[in-house]
């Protein structure tokens, strides 16, 4: 650890492992082992990860052979390798389906004998045992095995009548044919291998390796030692999560660990790191790789091999297969040899069901009630397969089942026990409780727990195209804008002082103009002013750059926003429903649900439960699946169950507001639960397994649950999804517009209510008749001369001097055709276009004789421009 390292991959005794556990958890390093002989995980050990699965998988395929050949005695041999409390755990698993265990225990060879003592020898212990010894489950080491089936077929106590079991992950192919002397029937559980790439490439570096290392087995993965394969799977499956941790931007590099009573500091990338060995799949040698809470492999698929003696070889054969979720799938061929078939042909069942849609539900038709559902379309089929006939009965105190205070049991698990019923069908799962009371077939269908929810209320944002940036950005870009435009006028008026030019000189590089200018190259529509001086144009350059990045940043971002809904939903998972109380939730009581929420020693359904079962939330437990359904409708409620059935509750719902979360918990199944040791259910199991394998189960699926129903089935209300742009996107953006026409509206009627006060004004100020005369005080002798100058208000005024005598003028003028006028015309000069309007041509009017003082005449503004 000195040197720093990330994590360690060992495969060491166990002293050596228990200590390494210790030091890997006070340093935060995680620690991925390959166990040997019995070593397990210890209890507290969060940085501890074991790659060989949990002792109790490999029991759990053990025990499901065992009551697959449904023996009712036999003889157990076990040596050191397998643990006396494993033995317990097999026989609890049976559910003391026997009525005689005999249990032993091989003692370790001495100086390597090649003989074990632990068989009968002499002739009376061996007609006692003869019996006995016809079902036999061998847990030993391999090596022990293979000389105790060798010496009991040496005895002639392994004939072809005796079928023993062997359960040890590690046989190789070249151990069972080592055991071809064997003339009995040997059934064989040991560790699946994945054939894939990943077995491919191990292959090749496991045949580059010396001689001494392989041992001469480089044809075979299953002749590979068992321990290479799960270190090398431990590997890819470290170098995994290091990879996800690089592109979640989450690596933190090792660092040089001191172990010491003084100084002893973790390493602060082991958290992340351990959190995503947890998470990540890695497929590898022996199939996929996870980890559950425990820190053992999940990866616990098994195969199962049958192996007989025929025409002096031994046949090897894959009998079936066998993983935590479907359990064991075998065919009739692997029933020991003289097992009956029963006759199962026009024999009548009374099924007991219950109403859960879309499994089983009742329909009204003219001739009396009809049972549909996915459950009845099945039970048809499988009557048709295997030509029985049957009753169907509803439960009376409609439940399930389970467990009471007397030891008996409710509902339909307590039909079945009573013989009341010849087998219970509904959406009823497979328990480990129910499992010890009844029989069940092969799984037809997962199960789960999942969560019913009202969907949330979308919310519009008007103004969703502000949502690209934060408020602050938007802020700083408004004083930006105004910083700018101010700074690029102070630069021209700086800079026409210092040339000498006129800042009036032209009105283009007014305050009004230059903050119009600097809006356009914002919204990047250009602007018409003329950057000359170098100040000027290095500030416009700045200010393009600037808006470019932020533009295009902009427009990035809104693309993201416009194309994405987002629900705001609080609950995404168990964890976030255990965590809020706005929320209630519940399921029905005294079902397989309620049971486990009740019985988990996990701290979030702990939480759920206590929740569920407080005083303040007594009505968060329903009696039935349509109450809590119900209850969610109506809004505040989250409603626990079948994950299934809350599907198709969310695919059928009237209003389509209900929706389901996507993680899910108690991953089970359903099956057809039987009377204990029922002749019949070894049957219903083979036709279940022969519609699996026609696809008509399949086909039953879709029918129930279509993919395309008449809601659509958001499996997580609060993940984002994309859709189509709708006017919600847009309706802030429309609201601008409209925004801005009104004002535009509204500014142009200030304006003309503006010209027509001035018209008013300028009528009152300009002095005619209506018979064009002009109105004078006394004589007018003087003739005068014209000047034209501008207020302080825009106004136009004419002054006219008395030096000028009468003159002809032109009719349309407001003075009469007699008096003597004198025609002139003026043009502006050195005025920009765009200010100004040229000028008509302009004829003034002397003021009539007797006119002493200087009069002065506002002209109408459509005569002249209204700007000098």
């Amino acid at each position: 650890m000195a040197d720093g390292i990330a994590a360690i991959v060992s495969s060491t005794s166990c002293p050596t492992n228990i200590a390494l556990q210790s030091v890997c958890n006070a340093m935060h390093v995680p620690l991925v082992f390959v166990a040997r002989d019995n070593c397990q995980v210890t209890a507290g050990r969060k940085y501890t990860l074991s790659m060989r699965p949990e002792a109790s998988g490999i029991d759990r395929a053990l025990a499901d052979v065992i009551l697959q050949q449904r023996w009712r005695s036999m003889v157990v041999f076990y040596d050191d390798y397998y643990a006396f409390s494993r033995i317990q755990n097999v026989l609890a698993l049976t559910r003391g389906n026997f009525m005689e265990v005999i249990v032993l225990k091989l003692p370790s060879l001495s100086n390597g004998s090649q003989v074990i003592v632990g068989l009968p020898s002499g002739q009376k212990e061996i007609s006692d045992y003869g019996e006995k010894l016809k079902r036999v489950v061998i847990l030993c080491t391999v090596e022990n095995t293979i000389r105790l089936v060798k010496q009991a077929n040496q005895m002639n106590l392994f004939t072809p009548e005796h079928h023993w079991v062997i359960a040890n992950q590690e046989v190789s192919d070249k151990q069972l044919l080592a055991i071809n002397a064997s003339r009995g029937v040997l059934t064989v559980v040991r560790k699946l291998i994945s054939f894939s790439e990943y077995t491919d490439k191990f292959m090749a570096y496991w045949r580059s390796l010396p001689a001494n290392v392989t041992d001469g087995a480089t044809t075979s993965p299953y002749d590979v030692k068992m321990t290479a394969a799960y270190m090398y799977d431990a590997v890819l499956h470290i170098s995994r999560a290091v990879y996800a941790l690089f592109l979640d931007r989450q690596w933190i590099g090792p660092n040089k660990l001191r172990c010491s009573i003084d100084v002893s500091v973790p390493w602060p990338g082991g958290p992340p790191l351990m959190e995503t060995l947890r998470k990540v799949r890695t497929p590898g040698v022996l199939g996929k790789s996870g980890f559950d809470d425990t820190g053992y492999n999940i990866n616990s698929q098994m195969q199962v091999l049958r192996l007989e003696k025929v025409v002096n070889k031994t046949r090897v054969e894959v009998a079936g297969m066998w993983d935590p979720v479907t359990r064991l799938n075998t065919t009739a061929r692997t029933l020991p040899a003289g097992t009956p078939r029963v006759d199962i042909r026009n024999k009548t069942f009374r099924v007991v069901t219950l109403e859960e849609e879309p499994f089983v539900f009742k329909r009204m038709t003219p001739v009396g009630v009809r049972w549909e559902g996915f459950a009845m379309d099945m039970l048809t089929e499988l009557s048709k397969l295997l030509g029985f006939k049957y009753k169907l009965y509803e439960v009376q105190d409609k439940k399930y089942g389970s467990p009471q205070e007397d030891g008996t049991w409710s509902g339909m698990i307590g039909d079945v026990m009573q013989g009341v019923r010849g087998f219970a069908l509904s959406a009823i799962t497979i328990t480990p409780q129910r499992e010890r009371v009844v029989d069940f077939t092969k799984r037809y269908m997962d199960f789960a727990v999942g969560i019913l929810l009202k969907k949330p209320v979308k919310k519009t944002d008007l103004f969703v195209f502000l949502d690209p940036f934060h408020v602050n950005v938007w802020l700083c870009t408004i004083a930006a804008f105004i910083l700018v435009s101010a700074v690029l006028f102070l630069l021209h008026r700086i800079g026409t002082r210092k040339t000498g030019d006129d800042p009036n000189d032209g009105p283009d590089f007014n305050l009004r103009n230059t903050m119009w200018f600097v809006y356009g190259s914002f919204v990047q529509q250009g602007g018409d002013l003329t950057i000359g001086r170098m100040p000027t144009r290095i500030l416009t350059g700045v200010w393009w750059l600037f808006t470019l990045i932020i533009i295009s940043s902009y427009t990035a971002n809104l693309a993201a926003f416009l194309t994405v809904t987002r629900m705001d939903s609080p609950i995404r998972s168990f964890d976030d429903l255990a965590s809020q109380t706005e929320i209630p939730y519940g399921t029905v009581t005294d079902t397989s649900i309620a049971q486990f929420l009740a019985s988990s020693d996990v701290e979030t359904y702990q939480r759920l439960w206590s929740f569920m079962k407080s005083e303040n939330n007594s009505a968060a437990l329903v009696r039935t699946a349509q109450e809590g359904f119900q209850r969610v409708r109506k809004g505040k409620y989250a409603f626990l169950w079948d994950v299934p059935v809350i599907e198709y509750e969310a695919l059928t719902d009237k209003n389509c507001e209900l929706t389901t979360v996507g993680k899910s918990i108690y991953s089970k199944g359903y099956g057809i639960a039987f009377p204990s040791a029922d002749p019949y259910r070894d049957e219903f199991t083979l036709a279940i397994l022969q519609l699996q394998d026609s696809g008509t189960l399949d086909k039953l699926r879709h029918k129930w649950w279509p993919k395309n129903g008449k809601c659509k089935l958001d499996q997580d209300s609060a993940s984002s999804s994309s859709s189509a742009l709708d006017l919600d996107n847009f309706a802030g953006v429309f609201c601008v517009l409209a925004i801005g026409v009104v004002l535009a509206c509204a500014v142009a009627l200030l304006e003309v209510l503006w010209h027509m006060y001035r018209r008013r004004r300028e009528k009152r100020n300009f002095p005619a008749k209506e018979n064009g005369e002009l109105a004078c005080k006394g004589g007018c002798q003087s003739p005068s001369n014209v000047t034209v100058r501008k207020d302080e208000n825009g106004e136009i005024h004419i002054i006219v001097s008395p030096t000028i005598t009468q003159v002809q003028v032109q009719p349309n003028l407001l003075i009469p055709a007699q008096t003597p006028v004198k025609q002139s015309a003026w043009e502006p000069s050195k005025r920009s276009k765009e200010e100004y309007v040229p000028m008509k041509k302009v004829e003034f009017a002397l003021p009539p004789e007797g006119c002493s003082k200087q009069q002065e005449y506002v002209r109408n503004v459509d005569d002249f421009t209204t700007r000098l």
